[in-house]
């Protein structure tokens, strides 16, 4: 299984850099040519002359002269063009960077005209690692992104130069010693470490981490839960592998924002009294719930509350979570879904909704739903049960406009003939109860 490029990554008008190793240019020019019609791309660092070949035309600028619009017009055509400020005196195998005016002419002539600019801005060797040394990344202030690649190919090898550019700074960071093994942790550390993969973006800068080389991992569906650990340092993770010779991308995953919303605002008329607040194993059902998403790694949570809001206030404020009263609530569940998703900002790209009636959902659950959704990017994934749809589940953020619309009982299942949910299959049967009684929950207790 992989995902369309198309459907992970929208570059449209960007301006953006690109940092690290691992097989950097040779994505990025990939990306551009699959994704984009006309793209600009350049340097602020030094590029193989080698890599001539991925554009569609070169074009290399005399030193000092700056260009204007009608004259970047006249030169660049579509397709790729890959703008640089001519061949390096100091080694001739090399592409020197354009200068800080040229560059920032490009960068005026493609706002304006809606053309995306790319920017490699670090060089690596052709290692899977490398660790910025003191100039750099040299990383321009008007960019909109930047592009952080990885060769996690890396992972179990001896830390040496072989591996790694700049073996010193990456011990520095990482505490690694020259020839140990470099393990996920190694990776992880420098990759969210100031001075290494986050060193130099501008704070509220969106960022995209590409763990690239993934066809070498050995150890299985661990790399889904490997590329879910970077999701509070980067906006977005992508578990992909290039093929330079075919120029192709395989995207294995894409680990976006995803909320989630604890529905708990209904009357629970079967149950005879406040089932939010029923205990269970020492705790609330509602806080189960809580705990659940959090062990989780859920974030944003949202509850929603409506029948019994004034009683579960208290109780959500110790709990320091965020909540939403639904005025609507006795209309039906779908009141609820509407505030749950009218909620969440854009960058939302999915939403996991938890019932507050299934308080025995393992956080492992809840997990597999969004590993499933970064692999699949389905509209919908739910679990199933003796062929029954089951909570709890996720919804894309292509539905939300039509989930902001719907009205009665029933929620979200009422997309479901639309768009039919891409299911797990539950195991174990007591994931698939729910408590609707004060029976259901001392059956819980059995």
């Amino acid at each position: 299984m992989s995902r369309k490029l198309k459907d992970c990554l929208d570059f449209d008008g960007l301006q953006i850099a690109w940092v690290g190793s691992g097989g950097k240019t040779t994505l990025m020019f990939t990306i551009a040519r699959q994704l984009l019609t006309k793209c600009v791309l350049t340097t602020t660092t030094h590029l193989a002359k080698t890599e001539q070949k991925l554009a569609d035309q070169v074009i290399l600028f005399e030193k000092q002269k700056v260009y204007d619009d009608e004259t970047l017009a006249s030169i660049i055509g579509e397709g790729l063009t890959l703008i640089c400020g001519g061949i390096s005196i100091e080694n001739t195998e090399k592409l020197d960077p354009l200068t800080e005016q040229q560059l920032e002419s490009i960068s005026n002539y493609c706002r304006k005209n809606g053309i995306t600019l790319m920017i490699e801005a670090d060089g690596s060797r052709q290692k899977p690692i490398k660790a910025p040394a003191n100039h750099e990344p040299a990383i321009p202030i008007f960019i909109d992104m930047v592009c952080v690649v990885i060769g996690i190919k890396a992972i179990g090898k001896p830390a040496t130069t072989d591996n790694i550019h700049r073996l010193k700074i990456f011990s520095e960071v990482t505490g690694i010693i020259e020839n140990e093994v470099i393990t996920e942790e190694h990776i992880f550390k420098y990759l969210t470490h100031p001075l290494g993969g986050l060193k130099n973006i501008l704070p509220g800068t969106k960022t995209i981490l590409f763990l690239n080389q993934a066809d070498t991992w050995l150890w299985g569906n661990t790399l889904y839960h490997y590329g879910k650990k970077f999701k509070h340092h980067f906006s977005q993770t992508i578990i992909s592998y290039t093929n330079s010779i075919e120029q192709d991308i395989t995207i294995l995953a894409s680990f976006t924002k995803i909320g989630c919303v604890i529905l708990a605002a209904g009357e629970a008329k079967r149950f005879g009294s406040p089932k939010q607040l029923a205990k269970w194993n020492g705790l609330t059902l509602i806080e189960h719930v809580i705990q659940n998403a959090r062990k989780a790694d859920l974030n944003p949570l949202l509850v929603v509350t409506g029948a019994y809001h004034n009683e579960l206030e208290t109780i959500l404020q110790a709990n320091k979570i965020e909540f939403k009263f639904n005025p609507d609530w006795s209309s039906g569940q779908a009141s609820s879904v509407r505030v749950g998703v009218q909620h969440f900002s854009q960058s939302t790209k999915a939403i996991i909704f938890l019932l507050v009636d299934q308080p025995q959902i393992p956080k492992d659950l809840i997990i597999d739903l969004e590993i499933e959704f970064a692999k699949s990017g389905e509209r919908i994934i739910a679990y199933s049960f003796h062929n029954q749809i089951r909570h709890p589940v996720l919804f894309s953020s292509e539905l939300f406009e039509e989930m902001s619309n719907l009205v009665g009982s029933s929620g979200g299942r009422q997309l479901f003939s639309l768009y039919p949910p891409r299911t797990i299959e539950l195991l174990n049967p007591f994931h698939a109860k729910d408590i609707d009684s004060e029976d259901d929950l001392r059956s819980f207790d059995l």
